[in-house]
């Protein structure tokens, strides 16, 4: 592609930075074959002359994005993160389960969601827009399926207790004492370090994340399903059923 002039090219370039940001899931990598080195003077002229085109440019985007962001997918009754155990963490965290099982056919013992990954600290009540979950789950997380026996979810575990409590499912059940789990209970039963267990993750943590290096090389399910995408479809689940966001803490972790 050849340019007018230097105000042409810069308008250009930042224009694709921009909706390259905006296009989020897409994975096209672009790399540098030549680089050459220039000077340019920056000033108000500068700017002066580049910014309504660059306005002009960005402003139709802007408008079409801000709709789809700002569009109501559902309600809440209000949800906060805490540790060990929240309100928000818990509804994170049991729709993880169950959308796991539901898009996976797999019996899943647990999910969990690394504390760190929840990027905002509350779900006011009232209406939830899409920006809010992805606000929520702002980074480019999929569900990952993990087999692990009994000895390395007991590890996990630890590794929870250590962190002081992350989000887990209703199937799960366990006391920190110190920086260890104790009276671990999934799906009502005790934890048989023999057994097998399929959980549910994000990758980031089932690729050795947040310190959880012993599930590096284990056996897993790596899905095509974005967790905010999974929010998003459990929020207008919910819509279609006439139900809000809620939670309830009820002694996952003590």
């Amino acid at each position: 592609m050849r340019f007018k002039n230097l105000n042409q090219a810069l308008d250009i370039f930042l224009f694709s930075f921009i909706i390259a940001g905006f296009a989020g899931s897409c994975t096209t990598t672009y790399s540098v074959s030549s680089k050459q080195d220039s000077y340019l003077k920056i000033d108000s002229k500068l700017d002066n002359q580049s910014s309504k085109t660059m306005d002009s440019i960005i402003n139709p985007y802007k408008t079409s994005l801000d709709q789809i962001m700002n569009e109501v997918i559902g309600y809440s009754d209000g949800l906060t993160i805490s540790k060990p155990e929240s309100t928000l963490g818990n509804w994170v965290a049991d729709a993880l389960e169950s959308n796991a099982e539901h898009l996976t056919g797999a019996k899943i013992a647990f999910a969990v969601q690394n504390h760190g990954g929840v990027r905002i600290r509350e779900i006011p009540a009232g209406p939830v827009t899409l920006s809010k979950i992805y606000e929520l789950m702002p980074f480019e997380n999929y569900l990952t399926l993990v087999t692990a026996d009994g000895k390395i979810v007991s590890e996990f575990l630890n590794r929870i207790a250590k962190y002081g409590g992350w989000p887990v499912s209703k199937s799960l059940i366990f006391r920190i004492e110190g920086e260890t789990a104790k009276d671990i209970m999934i799906d009502g039963k005790p934890l048989e370090p023999d057994s097998s267990y399929i959980l549910a993750m994000p990758d980031y943590v089932a690729n050795g994340g947040d310190d959880c290096f012993f599930f590096e090389p284990l056996p897993k399910n790596n899905t095509e399903y974005l967790i905010r995408d999974i929010l998003v479809n459990e929020v207008k689940r919910l819509t279609s059923k006439n139900e809000h966001i809620s939670g309830k803490t009820e002694g996952r972790i003590r």
